[in-house]
């Protein structure tokens, strides 16, 4: 509780001191996980910890999350094999689209294309994370626990978990799934050993249900693993400083001085300047390269400079007092990567496409990962770029939900190695830790260590290398393990609203569970020194 308070204490403060403050408390649009929610996944672990007070009440839980794994196992067949409800079902559309707006939408598609799941949880990251939760603790319960019924009714679960997982092709969920597995195997170790003679035939069926499932769609359900090996051993072959990412991009570097722009080619340089209101361009050399304009877009058959285009537009976003302005809006490879406002005043400046605001494009500073910018669909390119922000953020975060605008976004040329595009926003740092360290801030992310490590410390300690366990104590061990799996899914993965509230509550639902097999066994422990005072004593007395 302690740990608790510290956290959300410290998100207030780095909520009411950051530059961004409607971002902090309300979150931004597609996240919206601002200060609001924030504090409502603590009020979902306190409420948990404390209302969870009977082993009983424990199906309440796995009812709940087994209507959630059934519910986007069915959507996500759909997704998977190309039939989205939401997208071809007049009546699911109906469900999810206001009576208002029915007549005004028209031809929607999915998120995803065919062949992965996302649910109704916007990517299928998420659903990576969501269901390297439900796998390890629903196998755990169907493995473990006593009765018949208990074991059919989890087993169908587990079954349906293990196809979002797969289907979902997330390679954060399956790292998740994987740690989960490795845990639970350390655990239980003493308790596998014992039942060797079940347990093989158990896991023998699920690994041919999977393989088989896998050979009946193509391969999709394997087709991201060998991506995340890969990943894994770059990851831990250490940087490549040999490796300059601006000799594979078609421009170098971009300069933009006293109303001049410059683009540093791999062999020449095109230089933008305003002049007696046109736009004039020229080489390295100084000499003139003539565009044409044509159909709007001005080319030119200079071969130095034939893939660098451009057109002229007019600003759209505009402030009190502002008139139009022309916006010179330059392609290279037929892609938009510089966006010029023309001032007669000034010269030409940059601004962003989406704002419309003025930017000044630079490199960021980075730590690690050079040559592995594009590791792990280019986390290692955010993740380089976000740690030099730590140095900012070791005491108090610059507010929940506000990475997108702290990050360094006109980075564009490191963007463009890493994402194949200059343009790209980067809108969350795709690590949990990385995102409570930089939003809620350094003191916030020791507390957070601190709160799950002692939840962690105390599992192990209650549970591991047991030969026996009762019912009690083997949903607190699913819990346990549906915890690990979401944490280990979070060394790739974001902090999200679809998911992030059921990690609380079980966080949560494993507390209070934890506490009463403790509380319980010191009782028993006391009343078994008490037994054995008491047989010493009738001893002494028979003496």
């Amino acid at each position: 509780m302690i740990c608790s308070g510290v956290f959300v204490l410290m998100s207030l403060l780095s909520t009411v001191m950051s530059n961004y403050k409607s971002a902090a408390w309300w979150g931004i649009p597609d996240h919206d996980e601002g200060m609001v929610v924030i504090g409502c996944y603590i009020l979902f672990l306190m409420y948990a910890l404390i209302a969870f007070k009977k082993y009983e009440d424990y199906k309440y839980i796995v009812i709940a999350l087994s209507i959630v794994v059934l519910v986007s196992s069915f959507i996500g067949y759909f997704q998977y094999t190309g039939q989205d409800l939401m997208v071809n079902n007049e009546f699911v559309q109906k469900l999810i689209i206001s009576k208002e707006d029915q007549d005004k939408i028209k031809g929607l598609t999915g998120l995803i294309e065919k062949g992965t799941i996302y649910g109704t949880m916007f990517h299928y990251n998420y659903v990576g994370s969501f269901a390297a939760m439900m796998v390890p603790l629903f196998v755990t319960l169907t493995l473990f626990l006593k009765g018949n019924k208990r074991k059919i009714f989890c087993g169908i679960i587990s079954l349906a978990s293990v196809f979002l997982l797969f289907g979902s092709t997330s390679r954060a969920g399956l790292l998740g799934f994987g740690i989960a597995l490795i845990v639970g195997i350390i655990v239980f170790a003493n308790k596998i050993i014992k039942k060797w003679k079940v347990v093989i035939p158990v896991v023998l069926v699920a690994v041919l249900i999977v393989f088989g499932f896998n050979v009946a769609t193509g391969g999709k359900i394997f087709s991201r693993i060998p991506t995340l090996l890969n990943d894994a051993t770059s990851m831990f072959n250490g940087s490549d400083e040999k490796i300059n990412y601006k000799d594979h991009i078609p421009v170098r570097n971009i300069t933009i001085e006293n109303g001049i722009a410059t683009l540093e080619t791999q062999e020449d340089a095109l230089t933008f300047k305003l002049g007696d209101g046109t736009v004039s361009t020229y080489d390295k050399a100084g000499q003139t390269v003539v565009y044409i304009s044509s159909n709007d877009t001005y080319t030119t058959t200079d071969s130095r400079f034939s893939n660098i285009t451009y057109k002229i537009s007019q600003t759209e976003l505009l402030r009190d007092g502002e008139t139009p302005t022309p916006v010179i809006r330059v392609a290279v490879n037929n892609i938009e990567m510089l966006f010029l406002k023309v001032n007669p005043a000034e010269g030409l400046y940059a601004i962003n496409d989406i704002a419309e605001q003025r930017i000044e494009i630079k490199d960021a500073p980075y730590i690690g990962f050079e040559g592995k910018e594009k590791l792990g669909s280019a986390r290692g390119y955010i993740w380089s770029r976000t740690l030099p922000i730590l140095k900012e953020t070791w005491l108090i975060g610059k507010g929940p939900d506000t990475f997108p605008l702290i990050f360094p976004q006109n980075d564009i040329l490191a963007k463009w190695w890493a994402y194949d595009t200059p343009n790209m926003i980067v809108d969350k740092p795709h690590n949990l830790y990385l995102q409570i360290a930089i939003s809620e801030g350094g003191l916030a992310f020791i507390a957070f260590l601190i709160l799950i490590g002692t939840y962690l410390v105390n599992c192990f300690k209650l549970y591991a290398f047991r030969g026996y366990y009762e019912n009690k104590e083997i949903i607190g061990m699913a819990t346990f393990l549906a915890v690990v799996g979401y944490l280990g899914a979070g060394f790739f993965n974001d902090s999200v609203v679809p998911v992030a509230p059921i990690f609380w509550t079980l966080l949560g639902v494993g507390m209070a569970i934890n506490f009463m097999i403790n509380k319980e066994r010191v009782e028993v422990e006391r009343r078994m020194a008490h037994a054995t005072i008491d047989m010493k004593t009738k001893k002494h007395l028979a003496k």
